[in-house]
């Protein structure tokens, strides 16, 4: 299935923050990966839950801010489109 994959660098940063992936090539294709085995109705919300490592019984919101030291919030939008 073709995607269009659009993200702010909040996702690339979440992805590089659990050790998954810290070049941008490799997150792409981690993102393909996850995209390819989910069957959800919201591919975007399915990326956002593997860079948070999948707890889907905690809000997004938490496992964000958890381990920050300081209280700014970076922002992370991720819109995917099937082509």
């Amino acid at each position: 299935m073709p995607v269009l994959i659009l993200c702010s660098d909040g996702l690339v940063d979440l992805y590089s923050r659990s050790s998954k992936v810290e070049d941008i090539a490799l997150a792409v294709q981690s993102w393909l990966t996850t995209l390819a085995r989910e069957d959800g109705d919201n591919l975007a919300l399915d990326l956002l839950w593997d860079a948070l490592g999948r707890d889907e019984r905690v809000e997004a919101s938490s496992i964000i801010i958890q381990g920050m030291s300081n209280k700014r919030v970076d922002d992370t939008t991720v819109v995917v489109l099937q082509l």
